[in-house]
């Protein structure tokens, strides 16, 4: 699994205190879950979602389709190899 952190810009729900072009920006992380040759999933996860998530991730464990799977979390530089290699698979 690999983590990016990204920051989204939504429009909030209207309602009190909403005005036309209105946006708001949300931490978020990009996750990206790959099984070589079996599977390759990946989502933004932010809000109440992502508070799961990162509770989760602690546990050692990601949800994928609503099945819970085991992760190993890496170093930096295998990380960042990881992150490179994701790309290179992804173009």
């Amino acid at each position: 699994m690999f983590l990016e952190e990204e920051f989204l810009t939504r429009r909030p729900e209207r309602g009190p205190g909403f005005y036309r072009n209105e946006s708001v920006t949300v931490p978020a992380i990009h996750q990206h879950y790959l099984e070589p040759g079996v599977r390759y999933d990946d989502g933004i996860i932010f809000g109440e979602g992502l508070e799961g998530s990162e509770r989760l991730w602690g546990r050692g464990l990601v949800e994928i389709e609503g099945e819970y799977l085991p992760v190993v979390w890496c170093g930096e530089a295998e990380s960042r190899e990881i992150g490179r290699q994701l790309v290179m698979w992804g173009s």
